[in-house]
């Protein structure tokens, strides 16, 4: 029960973190100096630009181009934040279950953990703590029953 909670816990901290700095990276990205800089270097370094100028066909400016590019990471910064926060959702629900009905919790954290398979460090926490709780919620029913 302890090796659960603490897998879960420490699963939910490492999404907070990720939600709570993706939210601060959509409000401060446009006043980024740094970012604006990068994205001006990679416009200028681009071939497909470069061709573009000598060919006096260039579609964007600078300026439209930083800007449409940090839109863009806006956008999928806050698909990716209302991701994060639906999944801390789920965790803190599993988290509250875990108690009173593992077997439910188990589900929540194995969910959880294939949604989550590409970041590697959440499906490692979850997976292995939502299988404990299938056995827990299996050894809980065989202690009423036998």
């Amino acid at each position: 029960m302890k090796k659960i909670r603490i897998l879960s816990i420490l699963a939910f901290v490492i999404l907070a973190f990720t939600f709570f700095a993706l939210l601060v990276s959509v409000f401060t990205i446009e006043n980024n100096e740094t970012v604006r800089a990068g994205l001006v270097d990679l416009y200028e370094q681009d071939p497909k630009v470069q061709r573009d100028i000598m060919a006096g066909t260039d579609s964007a400016t600078i300026d439209e181009f930083v800007d449409e590019s940090i839109q863009i990471f806006k956008s999928v910064s806050i698909i990716l934040a209302v991701m994060t926060f639906v999944l801390l959702l789920i965790i803190g629900i599993g988290l509250f279950l875990q108690r009173r009905s593992p077997k439910t919790s188990g589900i929540l954290y194995v969910v959880t953990g294939v949604i989550t398979l590409l970041s590697v460090i959440l499906p490692v926490l979850l997976i292995p703590a939502g299988v404990m709780s299938f056995r827990q919620a299996k050894n809980q029913s065989q202690k009423f029953n036998g």
